[in-house]
């Protein structure tokens, strides 16, 4: 995709232009969301991203659920038990 390639490239604002035409163009054929599952697009796309719920930035989303997923453990005090099948 052009766009990833332009920012890879150092051209943000190129990327943000290529990226935000394919977004729409996803929109014209009435997508309900768009993952953006590459850590390139979300660079460009950032300031969009904050506007409209639709796109989902799924590193964001797994660095979330990974945070969520740590403080629940630490408030349930289990980290690394004895009984936690899963300790590292």
């Amino acid at each position: 995709m052009p766009g990833i390639r332009f920012v890879k490239a150092g051209l943000v604002f190129e990327g943000a232009k290529a990226l935000n035409h394919a977004v729409d163009e996803f929109y014209a054929i009435e997508a309900d969301a768009i993952l953006l599952a590459c850590s390139e697009i979300p660079i460009a796309l950032h300031s969009r991203i904050a506007q409209d719920m639709r796109l989902v930035d799924t590193t964001l989303a797994l660095t979330s659920a990974c945070i969520d997923s740590w403080i629940e453990t630490q408030n349930r005090g289990d980290l690394c038990s004895p009984n936690n099948s899963t300790n590292f």
